[in-house]
């Protein structure tokens, strides 16, 4: 009920009053990828990976300005690391603050399993990890 209730308040807020409302934030983590597809140059950005830090500023002001649902994405997310944190950190902040990131803070991909447990898996997560 809950989110239906946020999805009629947003609707109204941006088209009767004109409000510049984030929805959905979808935040690029690293462009470093496992995959070599021929068609994608994401990797080929050199950009540099965000830091745990700027992460969770990212987080917090996207949650400040009205926003509720994070997609964590960039070359392969599940690679991105800072020091001791990876991306079960950046989901368990999420889900503290509360932001629905798509993920479970137990999604990576098991060696056992081979799957990931998350609601919404990455397209390159869903070709690689799927039964």
């Amino acid at each position: 009920m809950k989110p239906i209730l946020y999805g009629i308040k947003y609707v109204i807020q941006r088209l009767i009053f004109k409000a510049d409302v984030p929805l959905i934030c979808g935040l690029v983590l690293t462009n470093k990828c496992n995959l070599h597809c021929r068609h994608c140059r994401v990797a080929d950005r050199g950009a540099q990976d965000l830091c745990f830090e700027e992460i969770t500023k990212v987080i917090d002001s996207f949650y400040r300005d009205g926003g509720r649902c994070l997609y964590l994405e960039g070359g392969e997310p599940f690679l991105w690391q800072d020091g001791q944190h990876g991306i079960e950190d950046i989901v368990e902040y999420a889900h503290g603050i509360p932001i629905g990131s798509g993920l479970s803070p137990e999604s990576r991909p098991t060696e056992k399993t081979g799957s990931a447990s998350g609601s919404s898996i990455p397209s390159s997560l869903a070709r690689r990890y799927s039964a």
